[in-house]
């Protein structure tokens, strides 16, 4: 199979596999994001009423830092099946 087939296939079993794992994923995503953006610098760095000094700037780092970290992975992945365009 050359590597150009097999990169499209598993961007697509990639994509499926996101849609039924996290079917309500999005939705969250654009309330978070839609929150962040209405927010103020203040209301940004201002630490929750719970928890240990979290605020919602930094929840959006760790979300960021997390998605980096994983797509790291599939490009490790992808990398080793050969299925990564160059």
């Amino acid at each position: 199979m050359a590597a150009g087939v097999l990169a499209e296939e598993c961007e697509a079993a990639q994509r499926e596999g996101m849609e039924r794992v996290h079917p309500e994923g999005a939705s969250d995503r654009k309330a978070f994001e839609a929150l962040l953006a209405k927010a103020s610098d203040a209301e940004l760095v201002k630490p929750f009423a719970w928890g240990n000094g979290q605020s919602p700037l930094r929840q959006a780092l760790l979300i960021a830092d997390h998605a980096a970290y994983h797509t790291g992975e599939l490009i490790v992945l992808r990398r080793l099946l050969g299925a990564w365009k160059s």
